[in-house]
């Protein structure tokens, strides 16, 4: 009799935190060789330096506590935890949503109830401080955190990250934070060309944001590579990739990798696109060491000196 009060009681409970935008209701699956190779990866990437230090605590939590690790789940969640309050903004508030529920799941888990019901309510505090736009079921914030967890994962999850990454960009102005973006745009790439350019829109809206300039002239270099045959298509393409990183060099003259990058762009196009002006060639000889490693060296000289 007793255990039967004491689940229901739990159901309840339960049905709360599911409603819940958080790892733990999210369905990202609890296959244990693809999470345990899923944290390897990210161990690898906290070793080498990483900036979205967030982001990876708090899907490590989500994995160590399906893989059954509660005490070390909590230790990554509450380094997020720290992470954000540390930083204080806007952004860091609605993240704190996503990582508040899912300590109230990992405290459900472990029977501390009391701990669950505190972290529901500092749910509730920071749904009612940054709610979701008009117009909008998620917070831009929440949409991006969620499309980029999801893109970690199987292709069928990958599928539905490139939703959440659309509903986060249809309110771009208050998303700041485009950590997503790189991961849409990969995706699109290997997409139709049509698709691929919704990186135009975004630029459209954040004209401002060199991050944005990269990653859009980094789609269509790569449209570009990817298109087999000449074509007409393909010549605008390429002029209009060119001109990306044209002034993608001018927001980075130092870079090295963004030189070589127009280099290759216009020795590849070269033959279509005889217009171009070749003195960015002679801008980019302090990079022939990296044009020797390229491969490309014969096509750069034979384009400069043609």
């Amino acid at each position: 009799l007793m255990t039967a009060f004491l689940l229901a009681g739990i159901s309840p409970l339960k049905c709360t935190l599911e409603k819940l935008e958080c790892h733990f209701t999210w369905d990202l699956g609890c296959n244990k060789n693809e999470l345990q190779e899923l944290e390897r990866n990210i161990q690898d990437i906290l070793e080498q330096g990483c900036t979205r230090l967030v982001h990876h605590y708090n899907l490590l939590g989500y994995i160590q506590q399906t893989l059954g690790f509660n005490t070390e789940a909590l230790k990554y969640l509450h380094k997020a935890e720290s992470v954000m309050q540390e930083q204080g903004t806007e952004e860091a508030g609605v993240w704190l949503q996503v990582n508040k529920a899912n300590l109230a799941w990992v405290y459900f888990f472990m029977g501390e109830m009391d701990k669950r019901k505190g972290y529901l309510e500092e749910v509730e505090s920071f749904l009612g401080m940054h709610p979701a736009p008009p117009g909008c079921a998620l917070h831009p914030e929440v949409s991006g955190e969620k499309g980029w967890t999801l893109v970690k994962f199987n292709k069928s999850k990958k599928r539905q990250a490139i939703y959440y990454f659309k509903m986060a960009l249809k309110n771009p102005f208050q998303t700041k934070n485009m950590e997503g973006l790189p991961g849409i745009f990969q995706y699109y790439r290997k997409d139709s060309t049509e698709k691929g350019f919704q990186g135009e829109r975004v630029r459209e809206n954040l004209p401002t944001s060199t991050k944005v300039l990269r990653i859009v002239a980094n789609l269509y270099k790569w449209k570009v590579f990817l298109m087999k045959d000449d074509s007409e298509e393909r010549e605008t393409l390429a002029r209009k990739s060119i001109e990306l990183f044209e002034e993608v060099v001018r927001h980075y003259p130092d870079r090295l990798k963004v030189k070589l990058a127009l280099a290759l762009l216009i020795a590849f196009n070269y033959n279509y696109c005889s217009h171009v002006n070749i003195k960015h060639f002679y801008n980019c000889f302090p990079l022939r060491p990296l044009f020797l490693k390229s491969g490309y060296t014969d096509v750069l000289m034979s384009c400069c000196f043609k």
